[in-house]
């Protein structure tokens, strides 16, 4: 009776918590953009390619997203592909945080094993005035450099990493490799070496001091300048003659909303089948062992 309790209590908790979505649904020949499984203002985009796997007719969908909800208390699930970007997005959001204001070496993820690496040792006196790290399952793609383009009329193309966001909060970080919630409220038009790389602007959820901002309108100007400071110089050595980074417009919290509504199309253009491949891989695992072992009986 114990262990029955038991398994009923963790039946349980599996229903309550949240999925660990990778990539979108799919809809025909589209995908529907989605935070933890519910629709985001109806965007459809196109699906990405047929996985070289093949298809299998997975059956009950909530079979797949009981499988999905059980690899997620068992493993740690990667930063990017396998933490949603949240229920509410865009309006408010999961953040992975890389880097924190007292880091003096530059951490990114690395892509392939979800780890925290370090990527090289600051080789200038700037210190990132803020915690900065990404939003997961989303990608600056073509989307986000379309809205670059048709904002400040310079031909980019996007970077192809997770978007870069700055979160403020009164409290100090201690640590990198971390998620809070936040609401973004603007961000930085960004142009690196010929890249949009967009730096979107949130505030941490229920924070004393930045709590109630809701737009980059409500930053003072002297802690928004300090942020715009650190990245129009933080790559540029003394003996450059001029930054290989612009910063072309700063914008507030609707047009931060549409790139983060591009980046999420853009990730799931191009990781839509990540989902179903994984579930896939493992069902015709499945398949093959109880093959073999009607074969050795």
């Amino acid at each position: 009776m114990a262990a029955h309790s038991k398994k009923a209590e963790l039946e349980k908790e599996l229903e309550a918590s949240g999925p660990l979505t990778l990539g979108g649904r799919r809809r025909g020949n589209s995908v529907t953009a989605t935070a933890e499984g519910a629709p985001v203002a109806g965007v459809d985009v196109p699906s990405a390619p047929e996985s070289e796997a093949g298809d299998l007719e997975l059956g009950d969908e909530r079979l797949v997203n009981r499988m999905f909800k059980l690899m997620g208390l068992l493993y740690k699930p990667h930063p990017w592909h396998g933490i949603s970007l949240g229920p509410d997005m865009p309006h408010s959001l999961n953040v992975y945080i890389e880097i924190v204001p007292t880091d003096t070496l530059k951490y990114e993820l690395d892509k392939k094993t979800g780890y925290l690496r370090v990527d090289r040792p600051n080789k200038f006196s700037s210190v990132s005035p803020v915690a900065y790290g990404f939003l997961p399952q989303t990608l600056a793609g073509d989307r986000v450099a379309k809205l670059c383009k048709d904002a400040v009329g310079v031909d980019v193309k996007g970077d192809n990493d997770p978007l870069d966001v700055c979160v403020l909060s009164e409290r100090s970080f201690t640590h990198g490799n971390i998620l809070l919630t936040a609401r973004p409220i603007g961000g930085f038009r960004m142009i690196d070496g010929g890249e949009a790389d967009d730096k979107i602007i949130a505030v941490m959820k229920d924070d004393n001091v930045y709590g109630d901002w809701r737009d980059i309108s409500d930053i003072p100007d002297p802690v928004l300048k300090r942020m715009l400071h650190y990245f129009l110089t933080y790559k540029q050595s003394p003996t450059d003659p001029v930054s290989k980074v612009s910063i072309p417009e700063i914008y507030g919290a609707e047009k931060a909303h549409a790139v983060i509504v591009a980046g999420r199309e853009d990730y799931i253009e191009k990781y839509a089948d990540l989902r179903s491949m994984l579930a896939t891989t493992i069902f015709q695992a499945v398949i093959s062992a109880a093959g073999q072992s009607e074969e050795e009986a």
